[in-house]
């Protein structure tokens, strides 16, 4: 799947800093300061759904969880995002439940990613998905270093069509160690987005 034309403002932000530190709490969430919404507030009527083999799959949980993390490929990191934000990973699934469940998206950045990840956001944004609420989607950086120009642009197009969106850097002790890694430290970009989303879920009228 190529790139579409986005029917939605894109991000204008710059990446966020990545040098590691000792995870915090997130403040409490009548302290902290809104999070501004850097995309689409929500579905797009109008739009045409991707191809049905380019859709994610369904499922019903047997369990809770204030957030699902729906990885749009294989590899996202939805368990590294569950472990940070305290989530349930959906093994690249939509949740589907009776009350409408919080998602947050998860793509690597590399060209397959970013195209997975289109197709997720085209498909919720066209009504195409069980009904979520898509807080936004986390973008898992697949290698070290900058990104190349073509796949940055890209990925500002997609990014446009969610609500939020967070670039998480290249985090080697991850590589190394896991999810062990985490209890280290974290880098800021995933404090940050830790602190956002979970004030995001805690005040969902901040998204519109």
């Amino acid at each position: 799947m190529t790139a579409v034309p986005n029917p939605w403002v894109p991000d204008p932000g710059s990446e966020p800093p990545t040098s590691p530190s000792a995870p915090a709490p997130p403040p409490a969430a009548a302290t902290q300061r809104a999070v501004t919404r850097t995309g689409a507030a929500g579905p797009h009527p109008g739009l045409t759904p991707p191809r049905r083999a380019d859709r994610l799959a369904t499922f019903e949980p047997s369990t809770s969880s204030s957030v699902w993390i729906v990885g749009a490929h294989g590899g996202a990191g939805e368990s590294t995002l569950a472990e940070v934000v305290g989530g349930a990973a959906t093994d690249h699934r939509w949740p589907q439940l009776t009350a409408t469940p919080s998602v947050l998206l998860v793509a690597r950045t590399s060209f397959a990613g970013i195209t997975a990840a289109q197709a997720a956001a085209v498909a919720w944004a066209a009504g195409a998905t069980p009904p979520v609420r898509v807080i936004g989607l986390a973008w898992v950086a697949d290698a070290p270093g900058r990104l190349p120009r073509p796949l940055a642009d890209f990925m500002k197009v997609v990014s446009g069509s969610v609500p939020h969106h967070w670039v998480l850097p290249w985090f080697e002790d991850l590589r190394r160690a896991g999810l062990a890694a985490l209890d280290a430290g974290i880098p800021k970009a995933f404090q940050s987005a830790q602190s956002e989303i979970h004030r995001l879920i805690a005040r969902p009228e901040e998204q519109s």
